[in-house]
């Protein structure tokens, strides 16, 4: 697209900019999950505000929107200065609410993460805005510096979240009443000292692996800040509440022992 006037509107430009800048970027979002193999962020859209809003008038419907991430040693695992060219959340998924995902490339190799969108530089727009910034970190994968250099980075027990919402609550493999795979989860104080919370067996789930639940995720038991659900897609989750303010960390598994592990992180108030 060419304008005419073309110093005049990158005047406008300009001060469009520092306006953005000045009452800075909103990114609204319901969950995001990070793992091995990539991110994916959901409900994005839902009344975002970014550079859109201030540069349409002048650029018409595009954005140019790039992303890129980081992991823990500054490792850069994935770069697109344009990632997209429309606005974040205008890509309706088969769920019916907005989302967005990439595939890292190569694969992180330490914690924690760092994905960020922004709008990178152009003739138009003297300098990059970010957007929005992720953080998050991903089960296995060992803290860049944790340990002595050269040394990789050990976890303090056999639990399997390690890395991720563990201090708040930690999850074990162990052995039920009955001899077959079970869950115990301790949730952890301020002192770090753990408390036995609640455990996952075998007939906890058994009504739900034949027959997940329909219509909305059902909630199995809850001890301190923990719950235990079975979810619409035929997983089972462990919620865990991380704070006052509504955050809340998601350990997903298939059945018994947990496979297919993944976390999720969202807000319940958003």
């Amino acid at each position: 697209m060419f304008f005419r006037g073309r110093s005049t509107w990158s005047l406008v430009l300009v001060g469009l900019v520092m306006v953005l800048l000045a009452s800075g970027c909103e990114f609204r979002y319901k969950s995001f999950t990070m793992d091995r193999t990539g991110f994916t962020v959901n409900g994005i859209g839902d009344n975002a505000a970014n550079l859109t809003t201030f540069i349409e008038p002048v650029m018409g419907p595009v954005e140019r929107i790039g992303l890129r991430a980081f992991d823990g040693a500054g490792n850069v695992i994935y770069w697109e200065d344009i990632y997209a060219q429309v606005p974040i959340g205008m890509r309706p998924s088969d769920l019916g609410f907005n989302s967005d995902s990439i595939t890292w490339d190569p694969a992180p190799r330490y914690n924690p993460i760092t994905v960020e969108y922004f709008n990178p530089p152009t003739d138009l727009l003297p300098a990059e805005i970010l957007i929005a910034r992720f953080k998050g970190e991903i089960p296995g994968l060992p803290f860049f510096g944790a340990q002595a250099p050269g040394e990789p980075a050990q976890p303090p027990d056999d639990r399997l979240n390690w890395g991720y919402c563990d201090l708040k609550a930690a999850i074990y493999q162990r052995t039920g009443p009955d001899g077959t795979p079970a869950l115990h989860v301790y949730g952890v104080d301020g002192a770090s000292d753990g408390h036995f919370l609640l455990d996952v067996t075998g007939p906890d789930l058994a009504p739900y692996v034949a027959e997940p639940p329909q219509g909305q995720n059902v909630l199995i038991e809850e001890a301190g800040n923990v719950q235990l659900y079975a979810l619409i897609s035929g997983e089972f989750s462990l919620h865990i509440h991380m704070d006052g303010q509504g955050n809340v960390c998601a350990w997903v598994f298939d059945g018994l022992p947990p496979v297919n592990t993944h976390i999720v992180n969202y807000n319940m108030y958003e």
